[in-house]
């Protein structure tokens, strides 16, 4: 090291203490030989963010070191040309500030003479901070040139306007306005003096600059304008507004469009038909259209990702983006009714549709389209998506918007970037292709068959084993020594190590080596070619980078090694790496496009996982509650734990019960308010050695410890939701919540990782429980799930060997005690073992996605039993089918009922569906849809458990329905008050004045039945008439007699 000679001694010439009382700026004076400071003021040291003595020690009191290799030498040329030339110096260069925030500085120097030297080696220099008048530079180019390209776009008049001076520069053609000056000093006022404004819009145009002016980021008026025939035409403008350094508006960036007599109709930036007309027009359409057999389809389409990508471009290039998606729309759908509904969903209405395959080839074309606009991923990339609903000519705009919106949503929870159809099943194949771009070149090699092994682990969310069987392969596949994943660490300001496989004999502490400092990656990255790789066969080359690099390589033995680098919103988030330990051969071009693919494909799987927020990058914070993030928890953890043999730990996940609610009823800011407060009394409670996190959403961490029992565990674990968080009268009331609680004592034998497992598992057992509860993951709980297992497997067997029977139970009216029809009940009728009944099972099979195959195995074997009655018994009654819930979260549901409908020849008003008030409580949007298409085939819908919910009037006032389904306890006067029975008589007089049914389910007493006949219900089943019976019986008991009279 160096020693410094100067920079700690006392300052002793006065002419510099003069220049420090005058000058709000670093100034050093610096040795143009060897790079030292020789003098340096504290401005100098505030702008590096750095002590004097730090200085020191960090670079050796020499301002080349403070650089990065190539920007040092430029400076030494400069140098070098500033003596010979005795001219004044000046650079510029970055410098990386301790908050990981980069500067831009500016240095200016004289040379000036020794008195022992005639050569004016030494540097006096000044050096400023001009990052904001860079970047206001910056700004101003970057303005203009998104205007110049967005007035190119759509045949606007660009123009600048200085605020301070009131000038107007105009650009473009000018051809058709009155005044074609191309600067026009007061320009509000000439052109008000010169009446080329409308005189009812002159109070508009002068507050259009007014507004601008004052401050106002954006703004636009309609006015009218006088072109060179004096006639006044319409005209749009678009004002943007560029600040200095100082927040101080300076200049106005706009655009002038002339929108003739369209003004009324067309959406001012887009021009398309607005919201209003579009669906005027539509309905006027279908309401005129006669023929029932022909299809009509309404597309929406949604920018994925348009207000973070708003956020971070800038809203001047979003309406850029936005306007070039409407020309390709134009060019592509030209024949039909195109609108723009809101300022992120367009909407096209496509007429009569002939055929399929020609608008779905419609929709790939413009997908493709849209992802070709901006496809460089070193700055960012635009994908689109599309959900379409189909539908005959007899409908309306509500219902096809509700059903393409529920396929758009669909498409965009997968990822966007591609199309979705409402309710059709053949699209699945559709978005299967648009998920899978790589499939085709998958399944054409079988060396990368393990590519879609990949693929299936990611499906089942399994993303660490998914990406480790991936690196795996990728080493085998270039026998290579060590693959990897690198990926920013913001704790550490590095691009780090989180995911790699390596073989037995590779350098094991990989994690220790591999650190790419942020400051780094900006010239590191300079060494890839335009495909984002790297082929590096001579470390040299990364040493003129980084030598601390370079030497990582070496000490593991590395020779050579390839990279791609990944991107996300135009930054560089980390590497894929394979590294060589032995001599390679010359890389050929199949191993670079290989590897390219290679690439491409994990960057496509991570930018899809990071959307779908199923992957948890190395985060030091959770942004929300400034917890520690999961993966930082783990670490510490797992430090703790073993340096703490003595103390007895507990892993605890903790969920806040119903936390959906809060966010529906108050809203997500209010819910993002409660998370934090809890993760601040989280923190304020934990002791010595204990830790707490936030997974995600509502899902918190704990590793706390404790001396005796779990249940004084569990009593310290509710005085966080009772304390004054919860109870205190100060508080709003959505502050007032339960926890639910998993704990797993820790073990010897019991990793933190797998603890926090059971944890969950032991807390989602209490689910649906309602209060403070907690579940301990111990050996009984563990031998529970062994058999809840083992009974989850039986559930799947049996639905593999048709095990699930439909029982019938009959429904009678209540006038005449004929039979109506009847219900089908669902049993589980296992070899040598007694029936099972639905709430034995049918809530394991809703948890595990079962309940969609349940439901149609009963539909089939109850379509079987109907084919074999229309053929044998003298009258066929309907039979009513209770459906799940989750069957709203397909979109194949009427194709697959269908199928099985058409395959038995069964006409639909022998079906009936009962579907619960949850539906409407959940889903109201999906459900208005599901109901919309079964009554439009001509199904009959039924609402069973009516009145749970406080809402059950409104399914009545909005809903189409034939009937409803109470149970007998409704109309029980168990208070011995007759408040109970007023309220029953009133829905069922409600009902039949709608012409609802209503039908009473569970009665046991024949007694009750003349009360019911009084009240007006209209049908009744339950053990007063007959348990659920098998088709067998049922046909046997009452199909085959000609009297189906019971009491």
């Amino acid at each position: 090291m160096k020693e410094p000679i100067h920079l700690m001694q006392p300052i002793e010439n006065k002419e510099f203490h003069y220049l420090e009382d005058i000058i709000s700026a670093g100034l050093i004076k610096l040795s143009g030989q060897t790079g030292e400071v020789i003098y340096a003021n504290d401005i100098f040291f505030q702008l590096n963010d750095i002590t004097k003595e730090e200085y020191i020690q960090k670079y050796h009191n020499c301002l080349f070191e403070q650089m990065v290799p190539e920007k040092a030498e430029q400076l030494k040329e400069q140098i070098n040309e500033a003596v010979s030339n005795q001219s004044p110096l000046s650079f510029y260069y970055k410098m990386e500030s301790g908050q990981g925030e980069s500067k831009l500085l500016h240095l200016h120097g004289k040379p000036i003479s020794h008195e022992d030297s005639p050569q004016p080696f030494t540097f006096l220099c000044i050096i400023k901070d001009v990052t904001r008048q860079n970047l206001y530079k910056e700004s101003h180019l970057f303005e203009q040139l998104c205007t110049t390209i967005l007035t190119k776009l759509i045949g606007s008049l660009f123009w600048e306007y200085d605020i301070q001076t009131q000038t107007l520069f105009r650009y473009g053609v000018l051809s058709e306005t009155y005044l074609n000056n191309k600067v026009i000093p007061n320009y509000v006022e000439t052109i008000l003096n010169n009446n080329y404004i409308h005189k009812d819009d002159e109070e508009s145009f002068r507050h259009f600059f007014e507004s601008l002016s004052t401050g106002k980021q954006y703004k636009t008026a309609v006015i009218r304008y006088k072109d060179n025939l004096e006639i006044y035409n319409w005209y749009q403008l678009q004002g943007i507004v560029l600040f200095d350094n100082c927040n101080t508006p300076v200049r106005i960036f706009g655009t002038t469009k002339n929108i003739g007599k369209q003004e009324k109709q067309e959406d001012t930036q887009s021009l398309l038909i607005k919201k209003s007309v579009f669906v005027k027009k539509m309905n006027e359409y279908l309401k005129s259209y006669k023929d029932d057999s022909i299809q009509h389809a309404l597309i929406l389409i949604e920018i994925d990702n348009y207000n973070s990508l708003k956020r971070i471009h800038g809203k001047t290039l979003l309406e850029n983006i936005m306007t070039e998606a409407v020309i390709e729309l134009k060019n592509i759908f030209s024949e039909q009714l195109l609108g723009q509904l809101s300022p992120t969903t367009l909407a096209v209405f496509y007429y009569e549709v002939q055929s399929q395959k020609d608008l779905i080839g419609q929709l790939e074309n413009y997908v493709s389209t849209i992802s070709q606009l901006y496809n460089n991923p070193s700055t960012f990339s635009i994908t689109c998506s599309m959900g379409v609903a189909i539908e005959k000519g007899t409908t309306t705009y509500e219902l096809f918007h509700r059903k393409a919106e529920i396929a758009l949503s669909t498409v965009q929870k997968k990822g966007g970037g591609f199309f979705d159809f409402y309710g059709h099943s053949k699209t699945q194949q559709i978005v299967q292709k648009k998920i899978s771009p790589f499939e085709k070149t998958i399944k054409s090699s079988a060396d990368l068959s393990f590519l879609q092994q990949t693929l299936a682990l990611l499906e089942n969310t399994d993303i660490e084993n998914a990406l480790y069987h991936y690196l795996f392969h990728v080493c085998q596949y270039y026998n290579a020594s060590h693959a990897y994943i690198m990926l920013k660490n913001q704790v550490e300001q590095t691009l780090s190590v989180s995911y790699q496989y390596s073989t037995p004999n590779y350098f094991s502490d990989i994690n220790a080596l591999y650190q790419y400092p942020f400051e780094l990656v900006g010239d590191y990255i300079k060494l890839f070619d335009s495909n984002n790789c790297y082929f590096c066969n001579d470390l040299l080359e990364v040493e003129q980078i980084s030598p601390v690099i370079a030497e990582s390589y070496r000490l593991a033995g590395v020779t050579s090694f390839w990279q791609y680098a990944l991107y996300s919103d135009g930054y560089c988030i980390g590497f894929l790496g394979i590294d060589f330990c032995s001599e390679q051969e010359a890389t050929e071009n199949s191993q670079i496009t290989s590897f390219y693919f290679m690439g491409k494909f994990l960057s496509y799987i991570i930018k899809n996982l990071q959307r779908q927020r199923c992957m948890s990058l190395p985060y030091h914070r959770d942004k929300l509650t400034k917890l520690l993030s999961f993966h930082e928890f783990l670490r510490h953890g797992e430090t703790i734990v073993p340096k703490n043999p003595a103390i007895k730990f507990a892993a605890i996940s903790c969920n806040i019960n119903n936390f959906k609610s809060y966010n529906k009823n108050y809203g997500i800011a209010i819910g993002n308010k409660i998370l934090k407060k809890y993760a601040h009394e989280l923190l304020l409670s934990l002791k010595e050695n204990e830790l707490c996190t936030r997974i995600s959403a509502d899902d918190f961490a704990l590793l706390l410890t404790y001396n005796n029992s779990i249940e004084e565990l569990f009593s310290r674990l509710v005085i966080y939701s009772n304390n004054s968080l919860c109870n205190t009268k100060q508080m709003p009331d959505y502050y007032r919540f339960d926890v639910i609680y998993g704990i797993c004592p820790l073990s010897e034998s019991l990793n933190l990782t797998d603890a926090f497992q059971k944890a969950i598992r032991a807390r989602k057992s209490l689910k649906g429980y309602t209060g403070n509860q907690y579940a301990v993951y111990n050996s009984e709980f563990e031998q529970q799930e062994i058999i809840r297992y083992s009974f989850k497997k039986s559930l799947e067997d049996g639905l593999n060997e048709n095990q699930f029977l439909p029982y019938y139970q009959p429904k009678f009216s209540l006038t005449d005690n004929k039979l109506v029809g009847f219900e089908a009940l669902a049993r589980w009728k296992q070899e040598s073992q007694q029936l099972k009944y639905p709430k034995e099972f049918l809530s394991i099979m809703e948890e595990n996605n079962h309940a969609i195959e349940l439901d149609f195995q009963i539909i089939q074997a109850i379509c079987k039993d109907l084919h074999t009655a229309m053929k044998y018994s003298e009258k066929i009654y309907p039979v009513s089918i209770n459906l799940s819930i989750t069957h709203l979260m397909t979109t194949n549901f009427i194709e697959r009922l269908l199928h099985i409908v058409r395959c038995y020849q069964i006409p639909l008003s022998y079906l009936k569906f009962e579907i619960s008030e949850d539906f409407f409580h959940h889903y109201q949007t999906e459900t208005f849809c599901f109901i919309s298409e079964l009554k439009e085939l001509g199904f009959s819908i039924t609402i069973d458990n009516f009145g749970n919910h406080y809402s059950s009037f409104n399914i009545l006032r909005e809903f189409d329905i034939d009937s409803i389904n109470l149970d007998v306890s409704f109309f029980q006067n168990k208070y011995n008050s007759s408040k109970e029975q007023i309220i029953a008589k009133t829905i069922v007089e409600l009902a039949n004045t709608l012409k609802i049914s209503v039908n009473v389910k569970n009665l046991e007493k024949p007694e009750q039945i003349k009360t019911l006949c009084e009240l007006g219900c209209n049908t009744a089943q339950g053990f007063a008439f007959s348990q659920a019976l098998p088709f067998e019986q049922i046909q046997k008991e009452y199909l085959m007699k000609k009297t189906s009279s019971m009491i």
